[in-house]
């Protein structure tokens, strides 16, 4: 009866070792499995991202005017470049007053610079479609939207890598935004979300001759400055395939911008003055250092002001496609 006892006993025990084995065995094998996955998600999504950044290292542009870093923009297909109007406005105004020597409008990508083209005078020509100069209806919702449509002159194999997005504008989408922030040597990247959006009415007189009455933004809290004009901003999808354009980096929205520049200038064209005349400026003059003091306060508001980063919805870019009559 004890040998009986202390047999069930063993067998109770050896199965509970087993049992226990087994557990951490099984353990053992999930955790492996689980930090092979993750590793090969994570590696997945580093080559996702270098295909990605590589689409838009092919398909962002910097663009210049008069040799001047202006801003940036994007290919399509045809090939065109979209940039912002204000980018290239006074080349537009002065082909529609009928100038004799508009400024010149240059770019590069990328793909121009593994060509070995480093010299400005080098860079690629574009041309502001002449729909803009000579038709009202498309110069007026370019200007309204701040968008525009050039063609590049030079024979160059181009190829949209980023598709126009056919979709609307969702608060806490995940964007990239591309361009040449200040003037930058090298392609920059910033991501954000959609934090909101807006609308802005044209004025009547303007919009009677428009396909739409007000041009809708996005908001996002993404990286933008003077340079990043005219740049995509990029929706990211599921994956790679499924990125598109949701919309145009355009500038921000700024609190009192408008005021602190205007205060901004006094002091500025105060000191252009005292500077041209035959003394010059003299810091131990006492009007003289209470301008220069005072530019250099306004000057600090003005860069240091908070500004939203915003974007043109992309379906404006769509309408000044069809009233071009180009494929998208």
């Amino acid at each position: 009866m004890q040998k009986t006892k202390k047999s069930l006993q063993e067998k109770k025990f050896h199965k509970t070792i087993l049992h226990r084995f087994i557990k951490a065995l099984s353990f053992f094998i999930l955790t492996i499995l689980y930090f092979n996955c993750a590793n090969y998600l994570f590696c997945q999504s580093q080559a996702e991202d270098r295909y990605r950044f590589g689409n838009l290292d092919f398909s962002v542009v910097k663009i210049f005017v008069d040799d001047e870093s202006f801003g940036s923009g994007f290919v399509i297909d045809g090939p065109y470049l979209i940039t912002n109007f204000h980018v290239v406005e006074k080349v537009i105004e002065a082909k529609r007053n009928d100038s004799k020597n508009p400024p010149i409008i240059k770019w590069l990508n990328a793909k121009l610079s593994q060509d070995k083209i480093f010299a400005i005078e080098d860079y690629p020509t574009a041309e502001v479609l002449n729909d803009f100069i000579s038709n009202d209806t498309i110069y007026y919702y370019g200007k309204a939207s701040d968008l525009i449509v050039l063609k590049p002159n030079r024979n160059i194999n181009l190829h949209s890598k980023l598709p126009l997005s056919k979709q609307w504008m969702n608060r806490g989408d995940k964007i990239l935004v591309a361009g040449f922030p200040l003037g930058l040597e090298y392609m920059t990247i910033s991501s954000g979300i959609i934090g909101n959006q807006r609308s802005e009415l044209i004025r009547k007189d303007v919009s009677d001759m428009l396909p739409v009455s007000a041009i809708f933004r996005g908001q996002g809290d993404f990286i933008l400055a003077a340079g990043g004009s005219g740049g995509p901003v990029v929706k990211i999808g599921k994956t790679i395939s499924k990125d598109s354009v949701i919309g145009i980096a355009v500038g921000g929205k700024t609190k009192n911008a408008k005021k602190l520049k205007r205060i901004y200038d006094i002091y500025d064209n105060k000191l252009d003055s005292i500077i041209a005349t035959q003394d010059g400026f003299n810091p131990q003059n006492k009007i003289h250092s209470n301008y220069y003091e005072k530019y250099l306060i306004f000057s600090s508001f003005i860069n240091s002001n908070v500004q939203i980063p915003e974007f043109i919805h992309v379906s404006h870019l769509r309408d000044l496609l069809d009233l071009l009559e180009i494929e998208h």
